[in-house]
């Protein structure tokens, strides 16, 4: 059977246009259904890769901050390591001089050999508020002021007032002290600065420093006095009262309290310029050692600079003394009087204190090097 031309070429096209539909089909789907390469990746592969990758940046950041060697291995059956212990420092041994020590040499002169003694009762505390009868009874004549009040109640009466603990209870430091007296070859002798160097500066009596800063200095520690030189302090320094008799004790109190004591031999300060936690007193018991004792009992009683000598060298590590001596008169006078003193000093005249003996006993101990001596401007 022939077709017409027409009708061949429309089949021609039918068969044609199915092939292309199949055929698009089949491509499609098969691009669909087709894992690609990158879906054929499975993700345990991927999560290794990142993994992999995570390991690489973490690898660099802990090789550029943590920079720790790996431990070394232990040998086999070697013990364990012990743990680092800290070990405390060991303390510096200590440098600090002392006297009592120094002056036990059995080889020192007789001047000042076995004369240290450290069981004397140096400062008035509540553990020292007794009084040998025998020294009592001396204390009591230095001066005649008849009061036969009780020792112990007297103190007793005293710490109401001003502390009963040891001033100079052992320190842990070395004290450099430097005794200050009045001798007028400080005059021009230009130690001021040096002074104020120590630790302890100990002055006495009526000493001014105002207007003599150059050659006495400006720092006061601790200052010795009694009633009657006491118009010159000026609340510089510790208040280290020296009595002679028990009113000296009682004025004390006063000064801190009542202000009623205006007068024993002669006018005394009713207040001072200090706080009675300033406030301490030399024991009558060392005040009657250093008479006896060091200074062989010569003169009434010992001077004010004798006593200062004595009571450094129970207090410190180190003792430094200025402006003691005669001046080039031979004469005992003071950088503060306004005139070298040529006649005969007060000292030769009452014979209350020996210059004499005091001035051999502080040159024994200079030579000994117990103390170091600074002659001044003679």
């Amino acid at each position: 059977m022939l077709y017409p031309r027409r009708t061949l070429v429309l089949y021609a096209v039918l068969i044609v246009t199915t092939i292309s539909v199949i055929f698009y089909l089949r491509t499609n789907s098969s691009e669909r259904f087709q894992p690609s390469e990158k879906a054929t990746e499975s993700k345990p592969d991927k999560m290794r890769q990142e993994d992999v990758s995570n390991g690489v940046i973490t690898a660099k950041l802990v090789k550029s901050t943590v920079r720790v060697p790996p431990p070394k291995p232990t040998p086999k059956g070697a013990p364990p390591p012990r743990p680092t212990r800290r070990v405390a420092a060991k303390p510096t041994p200590s440098k600090c001089r002392n006297i009592g020590s120094l002056l036990a040499d059995p080889n020192l002169p007789p001047i000042i050999k076995s004369k240290y003694h450290s069981d004397v009762k140096v400062m008035l505390t509540d553990k020292t508020k007794t009084l040998d009868p025998n020294i009592g009874n001396w204390w009591r004549h230095l001066q005649p002021f008849k009061n036969d009040r009780d020792f112990t109640e007297l103190a007793n009466d005293l710490f109401t007032v001003i502390p009963s603990a040891d001033p100079f209870s052992p320190s842990t430091s070395c004290q450099r002290c430097a005794v200050v007296g009045t001798a007028g070859n400080l005059r021009g002798a230009g130690h001021g600065k040096e002074i104020d160097s120590f630790d302890v500066v100990i002055r006495m009596n009526t000493a001014p420093t105002k207007g003599y800063e150059n050659d006495v200095g400006t720092k006061t520690t601790h200052h010795l006095v009694y009633p009657e030189s006491a118009h010159n302090y000026d609340g510089e320094g510790k208040l280290v009262l020296f009595p002679f008799k028990v009113l000296d004790v009682e004025w004390l109190k006063s000064v801190f309290s009542t202000h009623h004591i205006s007068k024993t031999w002669m006018r005394v300060p009713t207040r001072v310029n200090t706080d009675a936690s300033n406030g301490m007193v030399i024991h009558p018991e060392f005040i009657h050692y250093v008479s006896k004792t060091w200074f062989e009992g010569k003169g009434r009683w010992t001077s004010a600079g004798g006593l200062a000598l004595v009571w450094a060298l129970h207090i410190c590590n180190e003792v430094d003394v200025f402006g003691f001596g005669r001046n080039k008169y031979g004469n005992w006078d003071h950088y503060y009087d306004k005139h070298e003193r040529t006649g005969v000093d007060p000292f030769r005249k009452t014979h209350v204190h020996d210059a004499d003996i005091e001035e051999k006993v502080r040159t024994a101990l200079d030579k000994a090097k117990i103390i170091r001596f600074h002659p001044g401007n003679p």
